[in-house]
Formats: C-alpha cells, structure tokens, sequence
C-alpha cells in the first residue's frame, strides 16, 4: 500500500478513536448530571408534597378548632407540628392579625411573629415559597383558614429544606462517584483491549483495512508458530503469516482438506496461548508446502477481545517501526 495512504488512514483512525472517547466521556457525564438532577429534585418535591399535606391537615383541623373555640387543641395542633422534623415555626392568625397560638414562646419575637403575620394575611389563597429566617432558607406556607364559607384567618408554617438538600447532594455525590468510577473501569479495560474500541471505530467510520478484502478488521502480518489441530487428535505445525479478528493466513507442510474444521493454537504472551475454532476456506499447494486461508468462526467475546487485543499491539509496534524508519530517512 502507498505510504502515504497509510499514514493517513492511520491518523484518521486515531481521531476517529478520540473522538468517539471524547463523544463517550461528555455524553455519559451529561446523563449523570442530568439523571442525578432528576433525583434531586424528586427528593426535594417529595419533602415538601409532605410538608404541604400536613399544613394542610393543620388547617382543616384549626378551622374546626376555631369553630368551637377549643384553644386547647390549637395549642396541641401547633405542638404536634413542632414535633414534626425541619420544622422552625408554626403561627395561627385571625383575619386581623391576632395570633391565636404561635410557636414563638418569648415576647421577644412579637416584632418577627407580626411580620410574618402581616405579610401573610395579604394572601387570600395557598402561598408557598422560600424566604429567609436568620441565618437560612425555610420554605414558607400558607393556608388561608375557612370559616363558614369565607377567609377567617391563616395559618402559616416554616420547614427547613436545609437536610433535604444535603440529602440531595449526597445522593449525586454517590451516583458521580459511581459513574466514575464505572467509566474509568470501563477506560482501564479498552486501554487494555484497545481492538474492542477500535472495531467500534471501524464500524462508525466504514473505513476499510488493508487490501479491501471484503474483511471489516484491521490484519497485520506477522511470523507466529502456530499448532492446526483438527480432528481433536492430530496436530500440524505451521506459520501465521498474517491474521485479523475474522482469520488468518497460514502456511503448513501438511496438506489439509477444503472446508474441514481446525484450531489454530498459538502464543499470545509469556505462558498464555489462545486457540481459535476455524474452518479452511481455501488452500495452494507446493511440492514442500502448503497456504491455507482460516476463516474463524464461533468466537466468544472473550476470544474476540483477546485476538483483537493482540493484532493492536502488534499492529501499534509496527507502527513505531515505521515512524522510527520514517525519522531516519529524512535524517
């Protein structure tokens, strides 16, 4: 193949695999942020369903309170609110803005409760909203009380949405961790089988490897000692002379038939071997020996991984070669 044609599709494919990481890495950060936003405000908009249904509970009951004049169960209704958790004051108000029972005890809050009064007897419907109480953000509402068909008053409740919040912030802090972590895991393992993300890359671009062999993998072409076993007992040895992830050349001084079934066998690293099922597409005899083209079939996902691993290796030191020739030539 030209030189130059290599270099370039060579440079187009290692973009091509950038990108589809850089394309990976943001769009997978983006879901957790979307997805962990999602769980935020559920967690908040839940808190405060609860705290408006009791507010709402304790209006209905203050209205029936105030019909018969029972300031004992007003006292207890304000009394079962503060029990409630993140909840900071409880105020119930006539129409002209005497408080009937209030969880403020010290008279020295008159000034604030007469605020918090004034400002809610503007409102003739439910009003809900944050507003600020000394040093944070409460969430605030109002229930206007019916009294015989008209507003006679409201009641007005604070809840803290402080421990929601921090609640909230955890729970994105574990899904962002765990993302994380799962991506880098995932980052870790094409780093080591680099031939999973380069297929993918392959299949996305429509590139074509060398030879335009109708074949959608990269081959590279090597000199392996390789065992053909066939029949589950008899053993050949023979070369790989060049492989991709759907099969391999292979010359052999045996002759073996068209279409029979073998295993090609050979050594991957150090002490670990990987044998590959295949079947013999076609052969070219010599007196002295022969050339098989394999066709593999029925490979796992682990064979898969492992053959593709092991071609891009192969495939990147040929590729320093390369560069390292190049250098020295125009040196």
């Amino acid at each position: 193949m030209n030189f130059m044609v290599y270099s370039t599709r060579m440079r187009i494919n290692k973009k091509s695999s950038f990108l589809l990481f850089s394309f990976l890495f943001i769009g997978f950060v983006l879901s957790l942020y979307f997805f962990s936003s999602l769980i935020s405000k559920y967690l908040i908009n839940q808190q405060i369903e609860y705290f408006i249904g009791l507010t709402k509970t304790l209006a209905k009951n203050t209205s029936n309170a105030i019909a018969i004049s029972d300031n004992y169960a007003l006292r207890m209704y304000v009394n079962d609110v503060m029990q409630a958790r993140n909840s900071k004051y409880c105020i119930i108000a006539d129409d002209k803005g005497k408080v009937l029972q209030s969880s403020f005890q010290d008279k020295k809050n008159e000034f604030l409760i007469s605020i918090l009064v004034k400002e809610s007897l503007l409102s003739n419907s439910v009003d809900i909203k944050e507003i600020a109480f000394f040093d944070e953000k409460v969430l605030d509402i109002v229930f206007p009380l019916i009294y015989v068909g008209s507003k006679w008053g409201c009641i007005k409740v604070g809840f803290s949405l402080q421990e929601v919040k921090k609640k909230s912030i955890l729970v994105n802090t574990i899904i962002f961790s765990a993302g994380l972590v799962l991506f880098l895991s995932f980052s870790v393992f094409f780093l080591f089988f680099p031939g999973i993300i380069k297929i993918s890359t392959l299949k996305i671009s429509g590139l074509k490897t060398d030879g335009e062999e109708h074949r959608r993998f990269v081959r590279v072409f090597v000199d392996i000692k390789t065992d053909i076993i066939f029949n589950e007992e008899n053993k050949y040895l023979g070369n790989i002379i060049d492989i991709s992830v759907s099969g391999a050349r292979v010359i052999c001084q045996e002759k073996i038939e068209q279409n029979a079934r073998i295993k090609l066998k050979f050594k991957l690293r150090n002490n670990d071997y990987l044998a590959l099922p295949g079947i013999i597409a076609w052969g070219m005899f010599k007196d002295d020996s022969s050339l098989y083209g394999i066709n593999f079939e029925k490979l796992n996902m682990v064979e898969k991984i492992e053959l593709a691993s092991f071609i891009e290796r192969i495939k990147i030191k040929q590729e320093q070669i390369l560069r390292k020739q190049m250098k020295e030539d125009i040196l």
